[in-house]
């Protein structure tokens, strides 16, 4: 399994490349909060379909990343040392919710590595955030509740069987104590927060997505963040909850490869 030492800690990641010989320009992704490289494996194989290579780390406190205490200047670190050593000197970049916090953080501090930008459900201000429960503490009941609250309203009309599957998944996942542990370990290292300053100085392309119905990270930070980056590109849309990769795949794929391709 390929690992990255760093000091004391173990980072996880996978390459996917593409078919052929040669590689294709770099697309990095970097996902949410507690979640793993593994949600990104149908994106990443469908990304080296079309010509990319693909790096897609866990970050500390998720997958099978290892690290003591850690603060989120390591998170964003650990990212710049990854690229180095694969040598990677141009990427696209693109997050998820957590990650959109850790992709604004590199892409303003990187301007040199970052080609395109794409955030997704994400936000740079910590009151933009809906929620703050800590679900492991809830009955089972009460969270499955709060998952629902991921999903927008046309997916769990169109696809009510896989709906209820998904919601049910993601509330036993904080019966794992080892999840759970990892999962504080980020909360505690992005607190409160506000990056408005920081995003204003991003000068790489960009593109906000986000769901008109999540309710996780309200669409109102996307409209602060177009504002805040310079020639950013905003589409809010409709029917979508917080989790673009579960809800409309196939469509979030193609759009964030355009745009790599239109910024190539």
């Amino acid at each position: 399994m390929p690992f990255f030492q760093r000091g004391s800690a173990k980072i996880y990641y996978e390459v996917f490349s593409p078919e052929g010989t040669g590689r294709g320009e770099w697309v990095t992704l970097i996902n949410g909060h507690a979640r793993s490289s593994t949600d990104f494996k149908a994106f990443a194989k469908y990304l080296a379909a079309q010509g990319y290579s693909v790096l897609t780390p866990d970050n500390r406190g998720s997958g099978k990343t290892e690290s003591p205490p850690f603060i989120f200047a390591d998170m964003l670190q650990d990212v710049v040392a990854l690229w180095k050593e694969r040598d990677i000197a141009r990427t696209h970049l693109l997050g998820i919710s957590y990650g959109g916090v850790i992709s604004e953080n590199l892409a303003a501090s990187n301007p040199q590595t970052v080609a395109s930008l794409v955030l997704t459900s994400t936000t740079c201000q910590s009151s933009y955030l809906n929620s703050d429960r800590r679900l492991a503490e809830l009955p089972l009941a009460e969270r499955v509740e709060e998952m629902a609250n991921y999903f927008g309203s046309e997916f769990a009309e169109r696809n009510p069987v896989l709906y209820k599957s998904l919601v049910k998944q993601m509330a036993a996942v904080f019966d794992d104590p080892d999840f759970v542990q990892k999962a504080r370990k980020q909360r505690i290292a992005l607190n409160l927060f506000d990056f408005r300053i920081l995003c204003a100085s991003i000068k790489v392309p960009t593109l906000i997505l986000h769901g008109s119905d999540d309710k996780v990270i309200v669409p109102e930070s996307a409209r602060g963040l177009h504002k805040l980056i310079a020639g950013s590109e905003l589409e809010i849309w409709d029917g979508i909850g917080h989790l673009f990769l579960a809800e409309c795949a196939r469509r979030f794929y193609e759009r964030a490869t355009d745009f790599f391709q239109s910024n190539s």
